[in-house]
């Protein structure tokens, strides 16, 4: 594409072959993996975050989801919470240990 003309590089970029790995950097997104058990996943992710055996952008990429457009679309939905007088949902006393609240289930 850079070839044809299609995609225009900044002035002073370096041609493919001086740094191969500034035009091949790219993380592909797909699917979310499926799971059986979405509550159970969902304790095993704050596990996995909590003792750092995992980061907010894997397990936000696991369910096919891209970390910066993720944190841009909180982060104007808690301002628009604000705007209208309205609290945000944030996540408090969340363990992984914890049951599910059945009736909040229901």
């Amino acid at each position: 594409m850079c070839e044809t003309g299609r995609i225009k590089l900044p002035a002073g970029a370096p041609a493919f072959w001086e740094n191969p790995a500034a035009y091949s950097n790219a993380v592909w997104r797909g699917e979310a993996k499926p799971t059986a058990d979405p509550y159970r996943t969902a304790q095993a992710d704050v596990l996995e975050l909590q003792h750092g055996l995992a980061t907010l952008e894997q397990k936000l990429g696991e369910r096919g989801l891209d970390m910066e457009e993720t944190l841009a679309q909180r982060k104007a939905e808690r301002e628009q919470c604000e705007a209208a007088g309205l609290p945000y949902p944030t996540p408090t006393g969340v363990t992984a240990a914890s049951e599910p609240d059945e009736e909040a289930l229901k």
